[in-house]
């Protein structure tokens, strides 16, 4: 499955806050994140516009400014994220001049959208960040899984 720039440096961004989120910290800036991610500042700038606009992220102004999460991870899901970041789109019929490939379209999207929304549902921004820092974990330790 292709995964569009914007939801990876999103979905990134997402993770990279969540791991280092504290309800106490400061905001993390962008400049970190594009720093740490090898991220365009510019694009990741964007994209976290839309993820604000969204309520997914908030930005914070001053000295402590920078984007924190505007809720708990364990309650943003990947449906979420992936709706705000326009991440999976099928071809419309409007797109299509073929009607055997539109009923093929429309099949197989339905059928894809369905089972991508199961999952998406339940999964959460906590569950992939806990995943990472996980990994991290074990990596750090030499022992890469």
């Amino acid at each position: 499955m292709a995964v569009s720039s914007k939801v990876r440096y999103g979905l990134t961004a997402l993770v990279y806050i969540a791991a280092r989120h504290n309800e106490n910290s400061k905001g993390i800036s962008a400049v970190e994140i594009a720093r740490e991610n090898d991220i365009s500042l510019k694009y990741l700038e964007q994209i976290m516009v839309t993820l604000r606009k969204d309520g997914v992220l908030t930005a914070l102004r001053g000295i402590s400014g920078g984007y924190k999460l505007a809720r708990p991870a364990s309650e943003i899901t990947l449906t979420e994220i992936l709706k705000s970041l326009d991440g999976i789109a099928c071809m419309t019929s409007a797109e299509c001049s073929c009607t055997v490939w539109e009923s093929i379209n429309d099949f197989v999207c339905k059928s894809f959208d369905n089972v991508v929304t199961d999952f998406t549902d339940n999964v959460t921004l906590r569950d992939i960040a806990s995943n990472y820092l996980n990994e991290a974990v074990t990596m750090t330790q030499g022992q890469w899984i």
